[in-house]
């Protein structure tokens, strides 16, 4: 996914778990291996997914298991990894959360949400992008899942 312009980072041995040899390629259902043709059948295939969740509506309490099944149902047409947590430390420019506290970490978020009702009882705007600004840098900082953080964001702010 070209979540950025920018390339991960992590060695070889990551690399592979996740990547054709040799490549930055990200293994995939489709077999494709030409980057910028993986990118247009990603953002094809997820487009159509994103329209069905934006006409069904986004219902769920948004728990991590909530925010693995919205990736799943994003992703599970490309990538056999879709839903599931990363399972190697990367980085873009900046680390982003080492694998081991990624439930935990996004746990902690999931309190601080809940806390404020969801966001629910906001009515100002200012307040809410503000609001919904911070979650999003926070699950983006996460980064539980090797790609679609991006897209997942955008999919939640719908929600």
């Amino acid at each position: 996914m070209k979540d950025q312009e920018y390339d991960y980072f992590y060695d070889d041995e990551q690399d592979a778990k996740y990547c054709y040899p040799g490549t930055n390629v990200l293994k995939n259902k489709l077999d494709i291996k030409d980057l910028d043709t993986l990118h247009e059948a990603e953002r094809d295939y997820s487009a159509v997914r994103q329209a069905e969740l934006v006409g069904q509506g986004v219902t769920g309490d948004f728990s991590f298991k909530h925010l693995c099944s919205i990736h799943k149902h994003l992703f599970s047409d490309v990538y056999s990894w879709a839903g599931k947590t990363r399972t190697v430390d990367i980085s873009k420019g900046t680390v982003f959360c080492l694998v081991q506290f990624i439930e935990s970490q996004f746990d902690d978020l999931y309190c601080k949400l809940k806390k404020e009702n969801f966001l629910a009882d906001i009515t100002d705007k200012e307040e809410m992008s503000e609001r919904l600004a911070y979650y999003l840098g926070e699950i983006n900082m996460i980064h539980p899942f090797r790609d679609g953080n991006v897209t997942l964001g955008h999919q939640l702010k719908v929600a």
